[in-house]
């Protein structure tokens, strides 16, 4: 072999190593995304409040699907960032319409908002709902005992339900 050759399989020896050890890093890289995706994909609803989730669509839809907006798309610390402008656009509403239904979630402390310049920070109660591991729940910025809604119509179901169950 002449020394061209030699300088050719030396270059591709040095290309193949950056190669295999790119490969190498890149395989790492989407190993741990797969590990912190898995997080992201699941939100969790406690029992205790289901009661309470249903009296909220109930009395207020859209109440109920900012809630849902905001758990799918908050942190693994329940946070997630956006203006009641976009919210409006988002779902085909008027500020006002957002702002009303941003207003029910507070009062009864389902969710906790903290202003930015116009941004808001909105905070899901984790006593309610929490994405992530529950070994992290301690991390929440809003924990508290919600305000209850009462649903009249859900008064007989544990009647129904007693005598259905037996």
């Amino acid at each position: 072999m002449n020394t061209n050759q030699l300088d050719q399989i030396k270059e591709l020896q040095k290309k193949l190593h950056f190669a295999e050890t790119r490969n190498i890093r890149l395989e790492a890289e989407l190993k741990k995304y797969q590990q912190q995706s898995n997080l992201n994909k699941y939100v969790q609803f406690f029992n205790r409040y289901q009661k309470l989730l249903r009296a909220l669509l109930k009395e207020n839809k859209m109440s109920f699907i900012i809630l849902l907006f905001l758990c799918e798309n908050m942190d693994k610390r329940n946070t997630f960032h956006i203006t009641q402008k976009d919210l409006a656009k988002i779902f085909n509403v008027g500020e006002r319409h957002v702002r009303q239904s941003i207003d029910l979630l507070k009062s009864h402390k389902i969710i906790n908002v903290k202003k930015d310049g116009t941004t808001n920070y909105y905070i899901v109660n984790s006593n309610i709902a929490w994405k992530g591991s529950l070994e992290n729940k301690r991390n929440s910025l809003f924990k508290v005992n919600p305000i209850l809604l009462d649903l009249e119509v859900e008064k007989g179901y544990k009647k129904i339900i007693k005598v259905t169950v037996k």
